[in-house]
């Protein structure tokens, strides 16, 4: 490893990638390559911005580039194309395999990754399996990994506690269901960016877990109570363990007006006791002192992030893009190429009478019947394919648009377990009502089935 590290961040700009850089350029000497999904104009001494799309694995790749240790600060919770078909822990699986497989092909010499902590012997909410499944994955390709699990992290523009905050500011009286009750370890913003660096220092610190939180932990009541005082406000708690995790959700929605695709998954997860394992604690020769849930909460409300987010370079963002996820059961001794060449046999079978499929030279062609106008062309890009991946590109037909850089992809997880069919970057050339309540009904419709008749082959 050089003698200055250069340090790549995914997830850059958002909670936890501010406040890592802010500490970066204050107490080390690091290069930082960070990391958008928007063009970004570098306005600070040893940081480079990198536009990319993880779900490309040619820009992942791209982006890591000349770097030394990966920051993966990614989740997937809330939808960033224009339509969004399929569950966010398939979208979560994409980004991370992406992310793996740039590290090893650059030589990243280790992976740290911010996660979820994962209580013991119970069964966990889907955001939480997610949290783990990526967990895996970036450790699936060979390179060491060190993963930092934490529970809430408390700190100035944290989607997960600015709900809380939010609650806190507008409702006078809260009725507190039964998971208020429920203990925890969170952790303050600034202490997180503290354990990554030092996690980053320690050449030899590799393929460890750290379990991160305030000693003794507390209640999501008590996170509740210590927001109030700080923020001048004296609602009226109420405990009512009677309300059902499905009516927090909504309420919760409601009052903060944040995405329900965050909420959901994060409400089902706070059944759980998420607290720190001692046997996976911080090393203590480190000597990292972690900040109590009292001055976390002071030090949130009076000193926000200093770190200011480079202004954008340009609006080259697609905002009509589509992106279709699902995951289906891979049968034994298949291989990514043999899924492929199935949708492709079985697809005539069922788009018959109306529309045929042809082969063309190296892909497939969609034909209204009796008509030789394609509606679409797929030709698969042999040069990105892999035996593990098959990816073909979308190049013409009258249902898509100008200018259109869609991509179609059967990737096989590590394990052989399933696979994911995955369209992106699709736009469309009918009106977007058209388009959203036909070919893109008829795909996941399509998806369904073709999930169907692969589980009967397993």
């Amino acid at each position: 490893m050089s003698d200055t590290i250069t340090i790549a961040i995914a997830g850059a700009f958002g909670f936890v990638g501010k406040h890592l850089i802010q500490n970066i350029l204050e107490h080390t000497d690091f290069n930082i390559i960070a990391l958008s999904r928007t063009p970004r104009d570098a306005e600070y001494e040893r940081v480079e911005c990198r536009t990319v799309d993880l779900y490309s694995l040619k820009q992942s790749k791209e982006a890591l580039s000349g770097c030394d240790i990966a920051v993966y600060l990614v989740h997937s919770m809330a939808p960033n194309s224009r339509l969004s078909q399929g569950n966010f822990r398939d979208f979560d699986f994409i980004l991370a395999d992406n992310f793996a497989r740039a590290a090893k092909a650059n030589g990243v010499k280790k992976i740290i990754y911010v996660g979820g902590l994962i209580p013991a012997g119970t069964q966990l909410s889907e955001h939480l399996e997610s949290r783990l499944e990526v967990e895996h994955v970036l450790k699936s390709y060979s390179v060491p990994l060190v993963a930092v699990r934490c529970a809430l992290i408390i700190g100035p523009e944290g989607s997960s506690y600015r709900m809380i905050a939010r609650l806190v500011k507008r409702l006078p009286i809260m009725i507190l269901p039964q998971w208020m009750n429920t203990h925890t370890n969170p952790i303050y913003v600034e202490d997180v960016a503290k354990i990554i660096i030092f996690a980053a220092k320690q050449q030899n610190f590799i393929n460890q877990i750290i379990d991160a939180g305030i000693e003794g932990g507390c209640t999501y009541k008590d996170i509740v109570i210590e927001t109030a005082k700080n923020s001048n406000k004296d609602p009226w708690l109420i405990n009512f363990p009677y309300v059902s995790p499905h009516l927090s959700k909504l309420w919760i929605v409601l009052v903060t007006r944040s995405p329900k695709d965050l909420v959901y998954p994060l409400i089902e997860s706070v059944r759980h006791e998420m607290l720190i394992d001692s046997s996976q604690g911080i090393p203590k020769d480190w000597g990292i002192k972690l900040t109590s849930l009292q001055d976390s909460v002071r030090k949130t409300f009076k000193f926000p992030c200093k770190y200011k987010v480079p202004r954008l370079a340009s609006s080259m963002r697609d905002e009509s893009e589509v992106r279709s996820v699902q995951r289906m059961p891979l049968p034994k001794g298949k291989s990514s190429e043999w899924i492929c060449d199935a949708y492709f046999s079985w697809m005539p079978l069922l788009l018959r009478p109306f529309i045929r499929v042809e082969n063309i030279a190296n892909g497939w062609s969609y034909r209204l019947q009796g008509f030789g106008i394609p509606l679409l062309n797929l030709i698969i890009d042999k040069k990105s394919s892999t035996p593990d991946r098959q990816l073909l590109r979308v190049v013409g037909g009258v249902l898509v648009a100008e200018g259109n850089k869609g991509r179609f992809e059967f990737r096989e997880s590590v394990n052989k377990e399933f696979v994911i069919v995955a369209l992106h970057n699709f736009k469309p050339a009918l009106p977007w009502l058209i388009y959203k309540f036909s070919q893109a009904l008829i795909h996941k419709i399509v998806m369904q089935r073709f999930c169907i008749f692969i589980s009967k082959k397993v």
